[in-house]
């Protein structure tokens, strides 16, 4: 390897470093300013029989209709391997590479496909959207199953909590405008 060569190879590196630690830097600033959102429900030590069960992807939890502005805070923005499991009271969200969680049937909005949200896009539909409340936030949690036959019958059941509600793809004027705000407000901009 020639001094040129290897020179390259440190300036190389050093970018890339650097790279990765402005975006850990941006993903903890996220957190931060995400820290008023309420933390999901702990999931009950019994859950209301009987219940619907189907694997496949947590995608995301985004504010409500911005599908693109991902929640940090609470391990909600970590896109893992998942199971869903629908009763009466509630859906229960199961994930392998961050804490589970429940989302109390009461909480419950309304029940959407979307054809993706932040970190995953696919066929028309083929996300599954709960929009719930944490706390005083209005979210969208979004669960992408195994098969089209589990997506089918996740969302039966999840219908039977909530009704269907149609949302709309929102402008980036509005996104870019409402991103990183809690129930409307900027806690940044807040005096």
């Amino acid at each position: 390897m020639t001094q040129g060569e290897f020179i390259g190879l440190i300036v190389t590196v050093a970018i890339c470093v650097l790279a990765i630690a402005l975006m850990l830097l941006g993903w903890s600033h996220r957190k931060k300013r995400q820290s008023a959102i309420a933390a999901p429900h702990q999931l009950p030590a019994e859950l209301a029989e009987p219940r619907v069960e189907g694997e496949g992807t947590y995608v995301v939890t985004t504010f409500a209709g911005q599908h693109l502005e991902r929640i940090a805070a609470h391990e909600l923005g970590v896109r893992c391997a998942a199971a869903l499991s629908v009763g009466e009271d509630g859906v229960a969200v199961y994930r392998t590479e961050a804490d589970n969680f429940f989302i109390p049937a009461e909480q419950i909005a309304g029940i959407t496909t979307v054809r993706g949200m932040v970190g995953k896009f696919v066929e028309d539909g083929g996300v599954i959207v709960i929009r719930h409340s944490l706390g005083e936030t209005n979210v969208d949690t979004g669960f992408r199953a195994e098969s089209r036959t589990v997506h089918s019958t996740l969302l039966a059941a999840l219908r039977k909590l909530a009704p269907e509600i149609h949302t709309q793809p929102e402008s980036s004027t509005t996104a870019k405008s409402n991103a990183g705000a809690v129930n409307g407000k900027h806690p940044e901009r807040t005096a």
